[in-house]
């Protein structure tokens, strides 16, 4: 695995992951969080629900990513549509957007000449 595909998956990496608390705050201003308990049954919430859909969307895209050339872009548009069923909150959504966009400014500055970053 090369080092840039490491430096991708570092949660340091500057693309807003590290901004959003999956509604941490908010459950905490709902009182739904409030000591160690409800903390960790958030999470696990999180892990269970959000999580496993997100898994199973990065495997769906890892899959999707060989067989399919950087012109066909329909199997990415149906993708996103898929996710964006899955996810009810706008919120959420609007954060995926952002962090999208953010990784994506990031693999256009390491890789600036590779196609797929155009």
């Amino acid at each position: 695995m090369g080092a840039g595909l490491l430096l991708l998956g570092d949660s340091r990496l500057p693309a807003g992951g590290y901004a959003h608390s999956g509604g941490l705050e908010s459950a905490i201003v709902r009182g739904e969080v409030g000591d160690l308990d409800t903390l960790t049954e958030f999470l696990l919430g999180r892990l269970y629900g959000t999580g496993a859909v997100q898994a199973a969307f990065a495997a769906v895209a890892a899959l999707t990513a060989g067989p399919y050339t950087l012109s066909e872009d329909a199997p990415w548009a149906e993708l996103d549509a898929e996710l964006d069923a899955r996810t009810p909150s706008a919120a959420a959504r609007a954060a995926s957007r952002a962090q999208g966009r953010s990784l994506r400014r990031v693999v256009k500055a390491a890789w600036p000449t590779d196609p797929w970053t155009a």
